[in-house]
């Protein structure tokens, strides 16, 4: 008792810092005046870090947890600010993201209203102007680039927060575009591309080429196999390579996500791009796999790379289908294109947020539509626009969308429950 008595009375004394004791007052004022009392250059020590024996713990980080948010407020502007003296500038915001590297997950998880404040102070402007101009500094390498020199995650916290006015700060919105400018633009559009292409020889491959003219040609046919051996040798495998590198990567990562009994990669469930490609990549497969040229091969009496045959009678309906799939599919991944322009950026974002209230009143309007065409059909009214519930239901649809005829209005008027109702 007396070993754990000394102890604790020695963490007690030693953990117990002014900063400390003024931090579980969450008054600013007092935070303030234990921090004045740290020499300049150790400041963002005093803020940081404290070390009890072989345990250290972190000021800021305790303000943050316990909720003490004015304390926090004030620890970082004053980490954040610049000082100097004869010798040196003094800026903590090498110290802050050095000894917490996630304090951007950390503050969007736990205290997303102190965001705007740690980016206000990552950045400088000069008090004079030239020529109607001033000068401003962005201090963003740690938003970009961790210890490690990768790609910080930081962008990817921010967009997980989900919250606009703080994705638009005039020091993300620099990030971005330096980011977009220098690094992801050209593989971007190299990627892009490259979809675009597949989707074009694919386009040839299932309906342009087949409606060039009435009749087949044998050049037509050798067009027809060319394109489909590069969409399934190429871009087929091309999608299969990137998918399955994306699972091995996720199985060694550990971000897998239950799904009923099998786990799943997180991205399959949150990342839509994802979803397509994985629907894509399905349906190439499929489509390879039901190849009706492949089926006719052995079949003497057709031409050769002809898709017409008995044998193929089972699976061209099919094939049919599955490539009307992934022709969706493929023009559904172009609109990543509109990332290129931000008004059109602005108009799909904007579509994404109606879309589902647009699906709801869609969703209303035809449990109106259903309900009133039964009870319609119910009634002894003789209208051959009402005589069953289908025939019902396409009458009332075309009345909601202001396409019924003028004539039929007039046949109405001979009905009066169905006018009624």
């Amino acid at each position: 008792l007396g070993l754990i008595s000394r102890m604790l009375s020695r963490t007690i004394n030693e953990g117990s810092t002014i900063v400390m004791k003024a931090i579980n007052t969450d008054s600013a004022k007092q935070v303030k005046k234990a921090i004045c009392c740290a020499p300049r250059g150790k400041r963002a020590v005093w803020m940081l870090n404290i070390t009890v024996g072989t345990q250290s713990i972190s000021p800021l980080l305790w303000s943050i947890s316990s909720g003490s948010l004015e304390a926090a407020t004030l620890m970082i502007k004053d980490l954040l600010t610049i000082r100097a003296d004869r010798d040196r500038y003094y800026y903590g915001l090498d110290e802050l993201f050095n000894r917490h590297p996630d304090i951007v997950q950390v503050l969007a998880t736990d205290a997303p209203a102190l965001l705007p404040t740690m980016l206000d102070n990552m950045l400088w402007r000069s008090r004079t102007a030239v020529a109607g101009l001033r000068r401003v500094n962005y201090y963003i390498k740690h938003l970009i680039v961790d210890s490690d020199e990768n790609f910080a995650d930081a962008m990817t916290w921010i967009y997980k927060l989900q919250d606009p006015a703080i994705a638009t700060h005039d020091v993300l919105v620099q990030v971005s575009d330096l980011v977009w400018n220098k690094i992801t633009y050209r593989s971007f559009l190299s990627s892009k591309i490259w979809l675009l292409f597949t989707l074009v020889v694919f386009l040839f491959s299932q309906a342009v080429i087949k409606n060039l003219r009435e009749g087949e040609t044998d050049g037509d046919r050798w067009a027809t196999f060319a394109c489909r051996s590069f969409v399934y040798m190429c871009g087929m495998a091309e999608l299969m390579y990137s998918r399955t590198k994306y699972l091995c990567k996720a199985c060694k990562d550990g971000d897998l996500v239950t799904v009923g009994r099998f786990p799943v990669p997180r991205r399959y469930l949150e990342d839509w791009d994802e979803i397509l490609n994985l629907l894509l990549t399905a349906c190439l497969a499929i489509l390879f796999w039901t190849e009706p040229t492949l089926y006719c091969v052995p079949a003497e009496e057709v031409p050769a790379f002809s898709g017409e045959c008995n044998a193929s009678n089972g699976v061209r309906g099919f094939y049919a289908i599955v490539s009307a799939l992934a022709m969706l599919c493929y023009f559904s991944l172009l609109i990543d294109f509109t990332a290129l322009s931000t008004r059109l950026s602005a108009f799909v974002l904007l579509t994404g947020r109606v879309l589902p209230e647009v699906l709801l009143t869609i969703g209303a309007c035809a449990y109106f539509v259903i309900t009133f065409c039964t009870s319609i059909t119910a009634t002894s009214e003789n209208n051959p626009d009402f005589a069953n519930i289908p025939t019902a239901g396409l009458s009332l649809f075309q009345i909601l969308i202001k396409m019924y005829s003028g004539s039929h209005y007039e046949k109405l008027q001979k009905s009066p429950m169905t006018m009624a109702e």
